[in-house]
């Protein structure tokens, strides 16, 4: 029986088993990633399908009457997009600003109109981009109310923009019920 010189047993026995080693580390890194998939499908998405600009509403739950409440919604718009700032001078060179409107139900008034905060510029418009760009309305309601469920249908419109193109315009409509005590 011949005996593997040290030289030709480290050739031929640790190779392979670190090939065998990598091979089974990128399965285990493959398998969790699909794991990771199937948990969360938002991670398989591709950029193009995840939503350009979101929103969220923020009202409060319960109003007791004749008092005044917050009308809030955050934006978060995605890295290199932005929107056009609802200041005329984006309009004047026609690009569509974005603009939020609401139709109230009788009993519910406006204090103040939607303050939004300070543009910056990007070339000659002004704009916002990144994300928690929140726009505000103060909101009153009469002590005359009735106590229960009031709907506000709010109106959103809004373009989306990189330096090299726009999207179409979005118009959405929705209801936020607030509860009135």
């Amino acid at each position: 029986m011949r005996k593997a010189t040290s030289t030709s047993c480290n050739n031929a026995t640790i190779k392979p088993m670190i090939y065998k080693k990598r091979h089974y580390r990128l399965s285990i890194v493959f398998m969790l990633w699909l794991f990771l998939i199937i948990i969360n499908p938002a991670w398989a998405q591709k950029e193009s399908e995840r939503p350009l600009v979101s929103y969220m509403v923020q009202v409060p739950d319960t109003v007791n009457r004749g008092n005044q409440f917050q009308l809030c919604i955050v934006f978060d718009i995605a890295e290199s997009w932005y929107i056009y700032a609802p200041t005329g001078n984006n309009a004047a060179q026609g690009m569509v600003e974005a603009k939020i409107g609401f139709k109230l139900p009788k009993g519910i008034t406006t204090v103040s109109e939607f303050k939004w905060p300070k543009p910056h510029f990007k070339g000659s418009y002004e704009v916002y981009e990144g994300k928690g760009i929140k726009i505000s309305s103060a909101l009153n309601t009469s002590t005359d109310l009735k106590a229960g469920h009031y709907e506000i249908k709010v109106k959103i419109r809004y373009q989306t923009c990189t330096e090299n193109m726009c999207l179409q315009p979005i118009k959405e409509e929705f209801n936020i019920k607030i509860y009135i005590k």
